[in-house]
């Protein structure tokens, strides 16, 4: 859009008074107001908008009439936003408890002799000892380690911060897993939540039942009767060669 500007009425030839240049409203338009005996010729004089534009402004034609206080669109600009305000900070009152974000919840593993390998705690499967429990967040900032005993209460760790975490169990030797030794932990403030581990004793730790899977002592008292009457008879037969 050219410059809107003012121009001597004189230098058109017009004795009409010149006319400020109307300010944009809100939406950016620049409007003017007709006044009586105006046309598109005096308006582009007064304001300094060529005809030819105010006629693509307002989808008109050189023949078409002015009618007085009709609005006349001199141009559209681009409003300038205004400033965003900044947030505002609060302040608390004093004496005002502000809530934490962060909070603490509980964490507690029980690693457990999982007689029938079922993954399935059992009352009768009692805690195992000497194992190991390891809980880590992914921060770097909670790292505790903790070894397993046979008492009746799982190992807990309490005013854990909330976070993400590992937890990770080793188990005593002479057992095999019976369950995942390594899982992720969400921890939530306020949450206890309660991990078992199972492990079976492994089949080279356990003893050989008497008659399964050894020599069988019947078999065994037989050879040594007969281990023992062999002996006898050797003794008698060279006792006889020397009458």
């Amino acid at each position: 859009m050219a410059a809107l500007r003012s121009i001597p009425a004189s230098a058109a030839g017009n004795p009409q008074a010149v006319v400020p240049t109307p300010t944009a409203q809100a939406d950016g338009r620049i409007i003017y107001i007709a006044q009586p005996g105006d046309s598109w010729w005096i308006i582009s004089v007064k304001t300094g908008v060529p005809e030819t534009q105010l006629y693509l402004l307002n989808n008109a034609k050189p023949d078409d009439p002015l009618i007085s206080g009709q609005q006349v669109l001199l141009g559209i600009v681009t409003p300038t936003p205004p400033l965003p305000t900044p947030d505002a900070e609060v302040t608390p009152t004093p004496g005002e408890e502000v809530p934490e974000i962060d909070g603490f919840g509980v964490v507690c593993v029980l690693l457990y002799d999982d007689i029938n390998g079922d993954s399935v705690r059992q009352l009768e499967e009692l805690p195992l000892e000497r194992g190991v429990v390891s809980l880590a967040n992914s921060i770097g900032t909670f790292n505790e380690t903790t070894e397993t005993n046979a008492g009746p209460d799982p190992v807990c760790y309490n005013e854990v911060p909330a976070g993400d975490y590992n937890l990770s169990v080793a188990i005593p030797d002479g057992y095999n897993p019976t369950s995942v030794l390594n899982v992720p932990l969400i921890l939530v403030a306020g949450d206890q939540t309660t991990i078992n581990f199972g492990a079976q004793l492994s089949s080279l730790a356990q003893p050989v039942a008497t008659g399964e899977g050894g020599r069988n002592p019947i078999i065994g008292i037989a050879g040594l009767v007969l281990l023992l009457g062999g002996a006898g008879l050797g003794v008698y037969m060279w006792l006889a060669k020397r009458r």
